[in-house]
């Protein structure tokens, strides 16, 4: 918003600057003319002083020769100043719609960076809830089986079957180990949880 004001002013200054060089420029050439009249009204009015009937006809063709040139530079600078103020608006216009253009893709790339990112942490936080979700129940099922085990060891009387078990035990407690390991505990939970 700020850069819209800024700029507005910066177009305000630019079109004052160039207006008022163009009047100074009018304000020259009208000068020089008014000059070049005044000398030829001069010569004519010595002119017309020899031919004493003639100056009153010179004065009034002077008078109408002079709003001639007047009006005619009037209409040239009107005609020159107008192309010169629509050059400028249009200008500004085209500087304008090419700094919203840029601010509409930049904008649109932020976006769409940002939908990207946001997917993939989207994905990446899903994955790794799947994970600790399967790391969950395997535990749930090392334990069961462990507990299983055990009561068949306290079943049995035999001592190569024993033994057979206690070596199972010990596997399904590693691998119970194992998936409590890779869960998102630490150790201050697990001890509130015994």
């Amino acid at each position: 918003m700020k850069e819209d004001v800024d700029l507005k002013k910066v177009m305000q200054n630019d079109y004052e600057s160039a207006h008022k060089s163009e009047k100074k420029r009018n304000h020259m050439n009208m000068k020089n003319e008014k000059e070049m009249q005044q000398s030829a009204n001069v010569q004519k009015s010595n002119q017309s002083s020899k031919n004493g009937e003639k100056s009153g006809k010179n004065a009034q063709n002077l008078k109408n020769n002079k709003q001639k040139a007047e009006k005619n530079h009037a209409q040239k600078t009107d005609a020159t100043s107008r192309p010169r103020k629509i050059r400028a608006l249009s200008g500004a216009v085209i500087g304008l719609t090419i700094a919203t253009s840029i601010l509409g893709a930049t904008t649109l790339g932020l976006g769409i960076a940002y939908g990207v990112t946001q997917g993939q942490a989207n994905d990446y936080g899903t994955q790794l809830e799947n994970i600790y979700k399967k790391n969950y129940f395997e535990l749930v099922d090392n334990v069961n089986n462990a507990d299983m085990k055990i009561s068949k060891l306290l079943a049995s009387n035999n001592d190569d079957f024993q033994a057979k078990m206690l070596t199972e035990i010990a596997q399904a407690s590693f691998d119970a180990q194992n998936n409590v390991a890779a869960l998102p505990l630490s150790n201050e939970n697990i001890l509130e949880s015994v």
